[in-house]
């Protein structure tokens, strides 16, 4: 059962070489652009904490509140490490909406790209007012890269 899990632990592999061997097509998400790192640290600190993240998520409001699913969740770390030709992300929380760790890669990849302030990204999260129906400025990460890599029980 659910209750049991501590933690989640998501990774999620970019390639920034300018040509990816075929082989690890499967693997990662490629990125040939230029990001700026200490944007995208930034950003990653924002998303850290208890936070609405409904907008991270590829579900509709809607079918959440069918649901009754709680868009609240709590993020503990995001870690971004420098590795050969490219990036690796690791996420960590006790719960995830769907979709929520590739938005937030993406997100963050936009904002290294320089697509909007970091200041943004607080914004979405607080689905009050001008942000409660708006669509976010960054693309999710595609499937290819995410790989959940551990599961905390209590």
């Amino acid at each position: 059962p659910l209750i049991h899990i501590k933690s989640k632990t998501y990774e999620y592999k970019v390639y920034s070489g300018a040509i990816m061997q075929p082989v690890e097509r499967f693997d990662k998400m490629h990125m040939p652009n230029a990001l700026d790192m200490n944007r995208m640290l930034e950003a990653a600190k924002v998303l850290v904490g208890q936070h609405d993240f409904i907008h991270y998520s590829s579900m509709k409001s809607a079918t959440l509140a069918k649901r009754k699913v709680s868009t609240i969740k709590t993020v503990e770390n995001i870690a971004i490490e420098p590795v050969e030709n490219g990036l690796v992300f690791t996420v960590k929380g006790r719960g995830f909406l769907y979709h929520q760790v590739r938005h937030i890669v993406g997100a963050i990849l936009a904002a290294g790209r320089n697509r909007f302030d970091v200041s943004y990204l607080s914004e979405m999260l607080n689905p009050q007012g001008e942000f409660e129906h708006h669509s976010p400025k960054w693309r999710m990460c595609p499937a290819e890269g995410l790989c959940l890599r551990e599961i905390e029980l209590m």
